[in-house]
């Protein structure tokens, strides 16, 4: 039996500099049991960016005299997914944002319902995080060796259990070819085997 998959493993990051945003945004989003952070201002999330590694940044683009759009390198660089809010609803925003790498963009005033709802979206359809060039893969705390179709440790080590090693094959093939969603099925059969 497939369990249900529970967007509560993540870890979201709101960067608002109004408490405005920043309250009801949070209350609601905890009271849905999503682990949210918030960052006050652009300094306050780059320094949280290091160390969290958000799944997930929602970033107020009206940030600190309309600059919150300079903090997109940083949370690309982790490799975060990211999504833009803003008063300002006009095309060209929305395209600037977009074609920085922006899952979403939605105009304020925000529908919290609607803000969980796309939240929600972006974390069951989020591709795993790694760096394509090692060809490692950190899926929700597994680590996986797509080279040499590995599991490793928490010290980047190779596993000695081989009891996994046909659950290991199905992961990486659906990580190669499927994405997340069929990912989380396929390991949930893996795991309840």
């Amino acid at each position: 039996m497939r369990r249900a998959l529970s967007i509560d493993a993540w870890t979201v990051m709101l960067v608002a500099n109004t408490a405005a945003l920043r309250v009801p945004f949070s209350t609601y989003l905890v009271g849905r049991a999503i682990e949210l952070h918030s960052a006050l201002n652009l300094a306050d999330a780059r320094e949280m960016l290091a160390t969290l590694r958000p799944d997930v940044t929602i970033l107020d683009a009206d940030t600190e005299d309309d600059r919150g759009l300079d903090l997109i390198p940083d949370i690309r660089k982790v490799g975060s997914q990211f999504f833009v809010i803003s008063a300002k609803g006009d095309v060209q925003d929305r395209i600037r944002a977009l074609t920085l790498g922006a899952a979403d963009f939605l105009v304020k005033p925000v529908d919290l319902e609607e803000l969980f709802l796309r939240l929600r979206n972006i974390l069951v359809n989020r591709q795993p995080q790694g760096d394509v060039g090692s060809g490692i893969f950190n899926i929700h705390g597994i680590k996986v060796d797509m080279l040499t179709r590995s599991l490793l440790n928490k010290d980047g080590s190779l596993t000695e259990s081989h009891s996994l090693r046909r659950e290991l094959i199905i992961l990486t093939r659906a990580v190669d070819g499927f994405g997340i969603g069929s990912l989380l099925h396929l390991f949930d059969v893996c795991v309840a085997r």
